[in-house]
């Protein structure tokens, strides 16, 4: 899978031009998915995001969840929907912060969501690097295992909900739509026919899928605590 993404695939170039991203209109969709996989009651007009994410009150750190539909070309061309990445939307795609990992030790593993027979294994660790020097180093996780732990737990849900639409040969707008109506809140349509889900991080260090508008309410606090003040000096 060549290395791109939004933060690398803006910039012109003289064989490639970039891919406009598609802004979809969809309806907002007023349901509550329990559990940790889709904490937002509501999901957001698409077409009411701007180009950059407002991780809001008490957040820090917010980004998105890639995933693929299989319908690109290349190595975007596959059998059923896959994971691409998580990314922190911080420089010029967010307020987000970049937050370093407690271990920056680069990852040597192919991670389940990550793992497919039909690439070979030398591309699939590469990729892996690439998402985790790319993106992983300000994401604010503990390692490379929690950030890609986090990524395949964060993904299997809306996957599923992928699964079923490109069975039922659905448009990529009529995709995001789906995931919309699950409660997988969509913040835009990416190229290669990729969709981006709106997620941040609470202060625990644990990533959630919410609506944009909903980061402070499912993210937010008051951070660490301060650190106790000196006892004062025993009477003499």
């Amino acid at each position: 899978k060549p290395h791109k993404s939004r933060k690398n695939t803006q910039n012109n170039s003289s064989t490639m031009a970039p891919k406009m991203i598609t802004r979809i209109a969809s309806a907002s969709v007023g349901l509550f998915v329990a559990g940790p996989m889709a904490e937002a009651a509501q999901c957001s007009d698409i077409a009411s995001h701007g180009s950059k994410m407002d991780c809001g009150s008490g957040v820090s750190v917010c980004g998105v969840l890639v995933l693929e539909t299989g319908e690109g070309s290349g190595y975007y061309q596959h059998k059923s929907p896959k994971v691409h990445g998580l990314w922190p939307q911080d420089g010029g795609y967010g307020d987000s912060k970049c937050v370093a990992p407690q271990d920056k030790t680069e990852p040597t593993q192919i991670y389940s969501c990550y793992q497919d027979p039909d690439v070979p294994q030398d591309h699939q660790h590469e990729f892996i690097q690439h998402e985790w020097d790319k993106h992983g180093v300000c994401a604010g996780v503990k390692n490379c295992d929690d950030f890609f732990g986090q990524i395949c737990t964060l993904s299997a849900s809306p996957l599923k909900v992928m699964d079923a639409a490109r069975i039922a040969q659905k448009s990529l707008q009529d995709t995001a739509a789906a995931l919309q109506a699950a409660g997988h809140c969509v913040w835009t349509t990416g190229d290669d026919y990729q969709i981006e889900l709106s997620a941040c991080l609470d202060q625990s260090g644990q990533w959630h899928l919410a609506d944009s508008t909903n980061f402070a309410s499912v993210c937010g606090g008051s951070g660490p605590s301060p650190a106790p003040k000196p006892a004062p000096p025993a009477p003499t």
